[in-house]
This record gives C-alpha cells, structure tokens and sequence, in this order.
C-alpha cells in the first residue's frame, strides 16, 4: 500500500486528525452536527 501523500501531510501537520478506516464515517457525522 502505498502511503506517501497522506505520510507527508501528517509529518508536515496539515492533518487534524489520522482515523482508521471504521471510524471516518462517525467522525464525518459527528462533524455535521
């Protein structure tokens, strides 16, 4: 798998938040309200 952008923009602190997968949706919900 390759990983290099999203890996970038973490080590450069652009990311508020690094989810897994079954946590996206619900983090996306929560966001809306």
């Amino acid at each position: 798998v390759v990983f290099g952008m999203p890996r970038e923009a973490i080590k450069l602190g652009a990311v508020d938040q690094v989810l897994p997968l079954s946590q996206i949706a619900p983090a996306l919900v929560a966001a809306d309200r």
